[in-house]
């Protein structure tokens, strides 16, 4: 998939919620255990932190589009 196209589809994987597209990379720093994943994917990998106030957290999220070439993300919640 070409990256103009993951970005179309990482901003409906996010639906609606604020996010930041934060680089390319060939570096995975997450699980794919706890995240939704996607069908235009390879693979959606991540983490997260909950946040002090407990109903808040922030991670980053890694969308595999293409074999072993990521664009990493993070959120707020």
């Amino acid at each position: 998939m070409d990256v103009e196209k993951a970005f179309k589809a990482i901003d409906e994987w996010f639906d609606g919620e604020s996010y930041q597209i934060q680089e390319l990379t060939q570096q995975c720093g997450g699980t794919k255990k706890d995240f939704e994943q996607h069908k235009d994917f390879l693979g959606v990998y991540g983490h997260q932190v909950i946040g002090y106030c407990g109903d808040d957290f922030s991670g980053n999220i890694w969308f595999e589009y293409s074999r072993g070439k990521y664009i990493k993300t993070y959120f707020e919640c």
